[in-house]
């Protein structure tokens, strides 16, 4: 098994080697009942910086058709479960479940006990319907709203800076554009002013509607946001902003996107994956399920205004190792 690291990220993403679950002694087992189980030692799902004083902490495990034999789970993730080495269930969630494309995402509480050297877990697999079942509040009893947010999300930017450099965990610089003819402003970070603390990006096109501004950032892809939630970010300004996820070749691709009015006041706007527009092929949208998989670049394109602040770019669901 391969533990990859993010300095600060106290959510552990694990991949596993090998398909099937072995069923060699000391590696796995099997009940009469045809439930199979791998056993995940937990020093390798562990890092040494925690978040939580108590000391427990919610490894995440990334299922693919290299690790994980989903012919043994329904196509919501029924039948999977996880335990401790004396059979005692282990609380887990199902953060997305795809049998079809055979990728998982699940999210398992480790407790302080479990932290001892050589300490292990089971991985289980064809329970059916009669096994354990995904449990959001048991897996995250105890953790604060705050302390959940930084082991389930990842901030684009905060602009509390002096560059246009973003905080993904491979910075990339903010650029910006408009059409041909029309002039723009490099993006820079002020103050965010009008009631909000700290900075903000600041952005100013000149470009007549229907033509646009465009202010965006690469996020080392291609990559896959399936796992996505929602993004959010605060913004105001003049006109309208389409927010954009793009899969780009050069300047142009396909893309999936939905537009918000923008206000002078600061307004927090919340993008969940069903809320983007639907396909129609104009200026290639394609829609979220074409594009979730191979997403390069996050845009914010201007429409019928002159300027945009923008502030605490943050996706929910998204990890920094799911960008690296």
């Amino acid at each position: 098994m391969t533990l990859h690291r993010y300095a600060g990220f106290a959510a552990i993403a694990l991949s596993i080697a090998g398909c099937a679950f072995d069923r060699s002694a000391g590696n796995s087992m099997e009940t009469e009942n045809s439930v199979s189980a791998r056993t995940l030692s937990v020093d390798s799902l562990l890092i040494s910086n925690l978040v939580f004083d108590t000391g427990l902490t919610i490894a995440t495990l990334r299922l693919d058709s290299g690790n994980f034999d989903f012919a043994r789970t329904d196509s919501a993730g029924h039948g999977i479960g996880f335990a401790r080495e004396s059979g005692t269930a282990i609380p887990f969630e199902v953060h997305f479940w795809d049998a079809r494309a055979k990728l998982g995402r699940v999210r398992v509480r480790i407790e302080r006990d479990l932290r001892f050297s050589k300490s292990r877990i089971l991985m289980q697999a064809g329970w059916g319907s009669r096994g354990p079942t995904s449990d959001s509040l048991n897996t995250w009893k105890g953790i604060s709203a705050n302390q959940q947010q930084k082991l389930t999300s990842l901030l684009v930017d905060d602009f509390e800076d002096a560059n246009v450099t973003t905080r993904l965990p491979i910075p990339s610089s903010w650029r910006a554009g408009t059409v041909m003819g029309y002039t723009y402003t490099n993006p820079v970070n002020v103050p965010a002013s009008r009631g909000r603390t700290g900075q903000a990006m600041y952005f100013s096109y000149t470009a007549p509607s229907p033509e646009y501004g465009v202010v965006a950032t690469p996020i080392n892809g291609p990559r896959s946001l399936r796992g996505l939630d929602s993004l959010v970010f605060w913004a105001r300004g003049n006109g309208k902003v389409r927010v954009a996820f793009e899969h780009l070749t050069g300047n142009s691709g396909p893309k999936s996107w939905t537009t918000r009015a923008l206000d002078t006041a600061w307004t927090r706007y919340r993008i969940l994956p069903q809320d983007l527009d639907s396909p129609d092929g104009i200026a290639s949208n394609v829609g979220w399920l074409a594009v979730r998989d191979s997403v390069t670049d996050l845009s914010f394109i201007t429409q019928g205004g002159s300027e945009i602040f923008l502030d605490d770019i943050r996706l929910h669901g998204i990890t920094p190792i799911d960008l690296r």
